[in-house]
Parts: C-alpha cells; structure tokens; sequence
C-alpha cells in the first residue's frame, strides 16, 4: 500500500470543459504514440504529494483561514517536461501571478505536516502524460501549444487524497472552506 497523500486543487467546471477540449485529444495522440507509460486523468494541480499522516480534518483545520472562498486562476505559459530515468513528465506551466503565489503559501503550510516529499522546490503544474524517458520533446509540438498557452485555468476546489486502502483506492476529502461548495 502506498501510505502517502496529497493536497489538489481541482478545476471548475468550466476549466473542466477546456481541459477536455484540450487535453484528451493530445493525450490520444500520446497514446497512440507508442510511447505512453500513463495518462494522467483527474486533471488537478498538486499543492503537496507526500503526506505521511491520513488526517484531512487537520488539514482543513490548518488551512481555514486561507481557503475560505477558495478559487484560484492560473494562466497557462507553457506545455514542458519533467524528465528523469524512469520516464519524461508532459506538464503545463503556469506564469507567475496571484493564483500561482495562493498555491505557494499552501504548500508551505501543509509542509508543516508531517511528509516525505523529496522536491524542496514547488513547481506548481498539472500532468498530462508519462512517457518513455526522451520522448518527450518529440511530443510536444507548436499545434499543442498554441491550443494551451495563454489559457486561464481556474481551481475552486482542494482535495486531500487519503492513503491507497486495501481495494487500491483512496478517500478524496474536500479541505478547503468554501462556503458554497
């Protein structure tokens, strides 16, 4: 079992739509590469991967008094990679605005509990695909990235991924405290 979880934020409906739009079509054609490991299908941004305590009230407890009303709009800056051993991350960037400072300073209240995350450094993206190490680049083409960059994304909602349980799912528990959610 995996006894790690992770704060999300979720898109809104409408960020849904495009993302859809977007996204699925891409990720067939990754797939249809050859080179797809996995596609990522719950489209979120992590705000920390690594916790090693299952208590989302705490984490809401914790994160009250920033998440009331919680919403956040990201704009899309770039379509890149993480790339490692194991496999090329394809991920969009965001520009460096309000919505992207909010998620910073979540992610340093939540490392104050107890994780194991191994990256020191946040680099706000959502995934889009895993792929074999250096196909990467060869993916990413100037079609993609012109139906991408630019795009406002908007999160309205935070979600703590429990632990994996026996079955292999996880509990999703909403932690923020939007009064309308």
């Amino acid at each position: 079992s995996d006894d790690r979880g992770c704060v999300m934020a979720f898109p809104n409906e409408e960020t849904s739509r495009i993302l859809l739009e977007t996204i699925c079509p891409f990720q067939r054609r990754i797939e249809d590469s050859g080179y797809c490991k996995d596609i990522e299908t719950e489209q979120h941004v992590t705000v920390l991967y690594g916790l090693l305590d299952d208590t989302p009230a705490a984490v809401k407890q914790a994160l009250a008094e920033h998440t009331k009303k919680f919403k956040v709009t990201l704009e899309v800056e770039d379509v890149s990679l993480f790339q490692n051993e194991e496999f090329d991350v394809i991920k969009l960037n965001f520009k460096k605005n309000a919505g992207l400072v909010k998620l910073e300073k979540l992610n340093t209240l939540i490392r104050k509990f107890p994780n194991d995350c191994r990256f020191p450094d946040y680099n706000p993206h959502l995934t889009i695909a895993y792929v074999d190490p250096g196909a990467g680049p060869n993916l990413i083409n100037e079609d993609v990235k012109a139906s991408l960059v630019g795009k406002k994304l908007v999160f309205d909602r935070l979600i703590q991924s429990g632990f994996r349980r026996p079955d292999g799912l996880r509990d999703h528990t909403q932690v923020d405290n939007y009064e309308n959610n």
